[in-house]
Parts: structure tokens; sequence; C-alpha cells
């Protein structure tokens, strides 16, 4: 059983990738919109592959929430947030406005780059 300090330690680490992924500016032909948007919204085929690949990711990080060792954690952690970029590189090839997606993604990339960097770390460390 995770102890309920470390259980929201880690809602607010997933919560925090997840809103930084959903908040990515995608251009589309008739305009622009957050891939959270397109996540839910969005009907074209050509937003399929980024859907799938963010629907995995989600569920992915909420797996992690249920890992019993840190390590384990921060593991699933990072690979859904991985899952999550494929994600945004699949929304953003099929939109028109490729540097706003960058740059709008720069939070999320950070927090991928992070989560990696502990999921690493931690894997050396053997915890």
């Amino acid at each position: 059983m995770i102890p309920g300090g470390r259980i929201a330690i880690r809602l607010i680490a997933v919560a925090a990738a997840l809103t930084s992924w959903g908040v990515v500016l995608i251009v589309g032909k008739h305009g622009m919109g957050p891939i959270a948007y397109l996540l839910v919204r969005g009907h074209a085929e050509e937003w399929l592959a980024g859907q799938v690949l963010g629907w995995v990711g989600i569920a992915t990080c909420l797996l992690a929430l249920f890992a019993r060792t840190d390590r384990s954690y921060a593991t699933w952690r990072a690979w859904g947030c991985v899952i999550l970029f494929f994600s945004a590189l699949a929304f953003a090839g099929v939109g028109e406005g490729t540097l706003l997606a960058l740059l709008t993604a720069v939070p999320f990339i950070a927090i991928t780059i992070l989560y990696l960097w502990r999921s690493f770390h931690l894997s050396l460390r053997g915890a």
C-alpha cells in the first residue's frame, strides 16, 4: 500500500505532466487549439495517430500512480511522458504551425526530460 502523502505527490507530478502536454497548441486547417481538445473532439482521420498515442500515454501515466515502488513509478511515468511526446509529434506533424507547437511544448519537454532523468537516476541507484 502506498502512503497517503506519497500518492498525493505522485498525483501532482502526473497532473503536471498531463496538463503541460494538454495545453500544447496545434494549428489545424480551420484554426488552432490545445492537444487536449483534439484528443477528445478531433474527428478527422489525420488526428487518429495522435489520439491513440495520447490515450495510451494518459493511461500509462495513470497506471504509474499505482506502482508499488518509487523505481517502477518513475519508470511508468517516464514511459507515459515519452508516449505523450510522440503523440504531440503526431499532432504537430499533421498540423500547420509546427513552430508554435514546439514553443508551447517547452514546459512539457522540460518535465519529460526531468522525469526521464529521475527514472534513469533511480535505476542506477537500484531503489
